[in-house]
């Protein structure tokens, strides 16, 4: 019989229960799931076939993957009968979790705290997980330049980030409470990573006083 395959990948946010007021995500990452896999073929004489559902190498996305595969199998009239099977794919062996204990608005020199969490694919702590933590203000500045095809000069918006505070922290058995403070009015985030890791999770806040 005739039969056809159809597997997707969908992002989904990663959900922790033990830690269900945090924040998992890669805001580095790209969600690069790609077109739909299609293949088709004819059963064996055993009524059997095999496919290969690969997952592609370097996968990022900003939270965990869904990967469904739909085969659908022909009768003599034309007629397709479904079955759907579905896994969960991890692209990194770690999550990191954020839970912002300030608000959104801030005064400079307020001292702040954010608590942060690493688990594993069964949602277990990670002992000993080393953690750089990068706190960045962002300033928008006008830059003079030149047009790519008519090559005229016109002035465009860039962002910058400057680095305010950076420091490494050892995760244990359960939270770590961060503490900091910005020194002066602005946008700010703050970033948590792996050691050697481009990925990061993030709070961003707004810090406004009158004078600074």
């Amino acid at each position: 019989r005739n039969w056809e395959f159809e597997g997707v990948f969908t992002v989904i946010p990663y959900t922790s229960k033990r830690y269900p007021e945090f924040r998992f995500w890669d805001d580095a990452a790209r969600n690069a799931v790609g077109d739909p896999f299609v293949e088709t073929g004819r059963t064996d004489a055993q009524g059997n076939a095999a496919v290969d559902f690969t997952i592609p190498s370097g996968l990022t996305t900003t939270g965990i993957l869904r990967a469904r595969g739909r085969v659908g199998v022909f009768d003599e009239s034309g007629r397709p009968v479904y079955q759907i099977a579905q896994t969960l794919v991890y692209p990194k062996p770690y999550l990191i979790g954020l839970r912002n204990l300030g608000p959104y608005y801030m005064a400079p020199n307020t001292p702040q705290k954010v608590q942060i969490v690493a688990v594993d694919k069964q949602d277990r702590p990670l002992r000993g997980f080393s953690a750089p933590v990068d706190l960045v203000r962002f300033e928008w500045h006008s830059i003079l330049r030149q047009h790519p095809q008519t090559k005229t000069l016109r002035y465009v918006s860039e962002r910058r980030e400057i680095q305010v505070r950076s420091d490494r922290i050892t995760l244990g058995d359960g939270p770590f409470e961060y503490s900091y403070a910005v020194p002066r009015s602005g946008d700010y985030a703050l970033r948590v990573s792996r050691d050697g890791d481009a990925g990061y999770n993030q709070i961003q806040f707004y810090s406004y006083s009158w004078g600074t």
